[in-house]
């Protein structure tokens, strides 16, 4: 079994003569073989025809892909790429086997010409995105053990899913049969579900035919459970009709164990004889349903759909999940784990060839990301049909990687703790109005280090894995508004999701930075100490706030991406700004709001600079805003030159026997 095309069209096995013909003849008995997914024996006709055109190029490598050998279908691909009747398509393919043939700085040059045509391709975007990819896919994650399983046969065995303390997986082995079914694609038999005991270290024993009823002359298989191991929904071929093309697609059929025996499948709504419907998975109560289709208005060739049971028993109307899973190549075998987390098959996200499995974490609400699960669980090959146990330290998935039994092999793994899918921190980013931010920048910070970075779209969230114990800064911008940051302790959140909204501000008007003279809208100098002048002035509608300027103490000039940490004193609250540009960081308040004197502790860092500390106790009033200017000492600056530096101050003289202050003193005291 292909499982890159397993899926999407099955087709009845058609007898043909195969005695020597014309080079005529054989190129039509050749695409009748091909166009009828007789792969084998469209090969054996098509490579018998000497002087080989294009097409029958093209046909060959696609022939040669879908049985499995990449080296043949590299050797074609690579006339046809360096002919003048390249299709778009062609660049694509060769830039797959490439993949496969893990000659990944190839595959990146020839995805890249494939961009150049195809510009809008979601594929080539992340590829021309991230060129370098594959070095972080094979970062082989040492933790996986797994093992090539003793059940495997010759043929193909693949799907393996929990049913009780057992696993029922498909397999195309044959036994005692006097007559053996085989299908075109790969002359191998039709596939029938096995069912297998299943002992503690996941090794799988004593294989034989699932029940009778479910296992009939074309192909059954994969299927899924729910938790209590009475629904099974599986995928079969579609026996009594065929599609307009004469194509005999899949469906989805449910049956129900009553303590006694299965009652009859049904088939399920989505089921039509134009397209393939297959793959479920369900959840632990069975009420929610993942799977695969190749319906019109999907992203590419097999999408991931889902579906809820409707009160009454029936299932609803198949929802299509978005482009961070589906794209348009294929995505396969989901498998729902917890129903949180799901693990698929993709040969359509950056992988190390093939189809990859990778999983989505749903507990983020909405906004999630395609993980690749990495080496040794992937290959260059196919690998697919992921499941895990409910501990998240063992499970199943196949592979038709090499050094295998047959042509897919179910494989199994353990881990040494449980699977661990970090905690989800994510937020949304808005104005000071409410109104959502899309375009914002948001930079994850470990130690002023930027580790990932992120843009917001029109909803203004946005989300990042992150380790369970570490601690985070979280910064946002975006151009036209004032930085925003918050600190994140994960150590001290017990909960596996993390939320930290940020609210940027428009940027106020520039304040001119000189340590002698301070620009202000209007309003009264209320406080000054050690540098630090803070001012106040209405300026509506933004409410109350602070402005926090900061800037260099010998010139004037701001001070960008200077860290200032903002202690409340009274709460052991913090929050974590970094300033932008301009050296200035506007924070709103809830001016509805009555604020009584506050005491901060105030750290700012930038390098190159003196640590600044300070304490700020300001009394904030329902309205208005306050202006903060920080200034900030040069390393290699003396101390004993800062205050020299800073104020000039000339001799101040008073009149002889007296006390009052002169105009020429008080000029130079102002």
């Amino acid at each position: 079994m292909k499982a890159k095309f397993y899926l999407l069209i099955i087709a009845i096995l058609v007898q043909a003569t195969s005695m020597a013909q014309t080079p005529e003849r054989m190129r039509e008995l050749a695409d009748r073989y091909f166009d009828e997914y007789s792969y084998d024996r469209a090969i054996s006709f098509y490579e018998e025809i000497g002087d080989k055109s294009t097409d029958i190029k093209r046909n060959l490598a696609l022939s040669y892909l879908r049985m499995n050998n990449t080296n043949k279908a590299e050797e074609y691909l690579f006339d046809i790429v360096n002919s003048e009747e390249t299709l778009p398509e062609d660049l694509f393919n060769y830039s797959q086997v490439l993949a496969m043939n893990k000659k990944y700085p190839e595959s990146v040059k020839w995805m890249t010409v494939y961009h150049e045509q195809k510009s809008t391709d979601t594929r080539s975007i992340k590829t021309v995105e991230q060129p370098e990819y594959y070095e972080e896919i094979q970062a082989e994650d040492a933790k996986f053990e797994i093992a090539n399983l003793d059940i495997n046969s010759p043929d193909e065995d693949f799907g393996a899913t929990f049913y009780k303390d057992k696993v029922v997986f498909a397999s195309s082995r044959t036994g005692v049969e006097t007559v053996v079914r085989r299908w075109n694609w790969n002359q191998l038999a039709f596939l029938d579900m096995y069912v297998a005991d299943r002992d503690s270290s996941f090794a799988l024993t004593h294989p034989k035919r699932h029940h009778k009823k479910f296992n009939k002359k074309f192909h059954e298989g994969p299927a899924s459970f729910n938790g209590a191991g009475d629904v099974m929904v599986y995928t079969s071929n579609n026996y009594k009709r065929r599609s307009s093309k004469g194509e005999v697609n899949l469906e989805l059929y449910e049956t129900k164990f009553n303590g006694e025996k299965w009652s009859k499948p049904e088939a399920l709504p989505w089921n039509d004889k134009e397209y393939s419907v297959g793959h479920a998975s369900l959840t632990e109560d069975g009420n929610t349903m993942y799977f695969v289709s190749d319906m019109p208005g999907g992203y590419g060739g097999a999408d991931i759909y889902k579906a809820y049971r409707n009160g009454d028993g029936t299932w609803g109307e198949a929802q299509r999940l978005d482009v961070q899973i589906n794209t348009e190549g294929n995505e396969m075998f989901p498998f729902i784990q917890k129903d949180s987390v799901l693990f698929f098959a993709s040969d359509g996200h950056l992988g190390a060839g093939g189809l990859d499995i990778f999983y989505i974490d749903f507990r983020d609400n909405g906004v999630y990301r395609a993980k690749n699960i990495k080496l040794p669980v992937n290959s260059s090959k196919d690998d697919f049909a992921f499941i895990m146990n409910n501990d998240r330290t063992k499970g199943y998935f196949s592979s038709n990687r090499e050094g295998g039994k047959g042509d897919d092999d179910i494989y199994s793994f353990t881990l040494p703790s449980p699977m661990k899918f970090n905690k989800m921190l994510l937020g949304k980013i808005t104005d000071q109005l409410g109104n959502e931010l899309d375009n914002a920048t948001i930079r994850l910070k470990i130690d002023g280090e930027v580790v990932e970075e992120y843009t917001t779209g029109e909803n203004g969230e946005y989300v990042f894995e992150v380790s369970p114990d570490g601690n985070y800064d979280v910064v946002g911008s975006k151009d036209s508004y004032s930085v925003g940051a918050n600190r994140v302790n994960l150590e001290e959140e017990e909960f596996e999701v993390v939320y930290s909204d940020l609210m940027l501000n428009l940027s106020p008007k520039h304040v001119k930075h000189s340590h002698n003279e301070i620009d202000v809208y209007a309003g009264n100098i209320q406080y000054k100490d050690a540098g630090l002048i803070v001012e106040k002035y209405d300026a509506e509608p933004i409410g109350l706030s602070v402005l926090t300027a900061v800037a260099n103490i010998t010139n004037g000039e701001p001070i960008s991406d200077a860290k200032i940490t903002i202690v409340d004193k009274q709460t052991g609250e913090s929050m974590v700004v970094y300033t932008p540009k301009e050296g200035e960081f506007l924070q709103s308040f809830d001016p509805d709001k009555q604020l009584e004197q506050r005491d901060y502790a105030v750290t700012i860092e930038r390098d190159g600079f003196k640590k600044l500390d300070y304490d700020y106790s300001p009394k904030l009033s329902p309205k208005g805003q306050y202006k903060s200017l920080a200034y900030m000492i040069p390393e290699d600056m003396p101390n004993d030159l800062v205050m020299k530096d800073v104020f000039d101050i000339n001799p101040i003289y008073f009149d002889l026997d007296k006390y009052d202050i002169r105009p020429d003193a008080a000029q130079e005291l102002d």
